[in-house]
């Protein structure tokens, strides 16, 4: 599996904003690895550096949604073959 380099800029819960890069196979997988990381408010863009290509959600996306979602998933192998199909990316 071929991992790309991602730079998310995110806001943490002290409002402080900064970068954070993180390697996976795809966008979705890249925006999981931040839900997974508490401290994370908002996602404002991730760079794909591999690609020279942005990523910025519409408005600042909020993870605590995401996390009450994700707490649902009992099959993390199942989610890892979900966000590592490259279909629709």
């Amino acid at each position: 599996m071929n991992y790309e380099e991602y730079v998310v800029s995110v806001i943490d819960r002290d409002n402080e904003s900064y970068n954070i890069k993180t390697f996976a196979s795809n966008l979705k997988e890249a925006i999981d690895n931040i839900v997974c990381m508490p401290s994370i408010v908002y996602i404002l863009s991730v760079d794909i550096k591999e690609i020279n290509h942005s990523w910025k959600p519409e408005s600042k996306l909020e993870l605590d949604d995401l996390r009450q979602v994700r707490k649902e998933i009992t099959d993390e192998k199942e989610l890892a073959k979900v966000l590592s199909n490259n279909e629709n990316n």
